[in-house]
């Protein structure tokens, strides 16, 4: 496949690994309006600049912290980021096969193709692509993607496989907040205003 890989790795599937990349599925086309100097036209950039010290710093001199409740930033070794990696970083994990209408469409977040990573992997990967377009399911899996885990879906998709990453569920706002907003609907007019609906040209 042309273009970059996002990510390489393995898939699981039970005790058959099978290596493989990712390739983004979708891509932009927004206009970028960059910031720029509207006295001469030139390109306004950002610094580093530590509030603190009220100065610009040098990268060799900016790390990682975790903010405290109380407001104050606790920062972070290289030791404590090596043990914040995922102990399966390069693995996309298999854990089972739903339905696809088993997956709530909210959920559904970034798309990625995925083609097999050497020839020895062209078969196996093959295998799983027809199995899954026959059967109709979909597998459930762990994908470590961008030093975090998340929720996938894999899917035969024209011929090849997609993985579809999946937001947790604390990521997803309870529609009850907005239920105030959303008029009842008396059971009385839904006859004739599902025919005013569907008959509309």
């Amino acid at each position: 496949m042309r273009g970059t890989a996002t990510w390489s790795g393995t898939i699981a599937f039970g005790m058959v690994a099978i290596p493989i990349q990712l390739y983004a599925a979708t891509e932009e086309h927004t206009m970028r309006l960059p910031e720029i100097h509207t006295a001469d036209g030139s390109r306004v950039r950002h610094r580093r600049f530590c509030a603190a010290e009220g100065r610009k710093i040098p990268y060799s001199e900016v790390g990682r912290g975790v903010a405290l409740p109380d407001g104050r930033m606790l920062p972070l070794s290289e030791d404590d980021l090596a043990r914040l990696l995922l102990p399966t970083e390069h693995t996309i994990t298999v854990a089972g096969f739903i339905e696809p209408a088993g997956v709530v469409p909210i959920s559904y977040d970034r798309p990625y193709y995925v083609a097999p990573a050497a020839p020895e992997a062209e078969r196996p990967y093959a295998l799983r692509a027809e199995v899954l377009s026959r059967t109709g399911l979909v597998a459930m899996a762990k994908a470590p993607i961008r030093s975090r885990e998340r929720r996938a879906v894999l899917r035969p998709y024209t011929g090849m496989l997609l993985l579809q990453t999946l937001r947790w569920r604390d990521e997803i706002r309870d529609p009850r907040e907005l239920a105030h907003l959303v008029p009842a609907v008396r059971s009385a007019t839904v006859s004739a205003d599902w025919r005013r609906c569907w008959c509309m040209k």
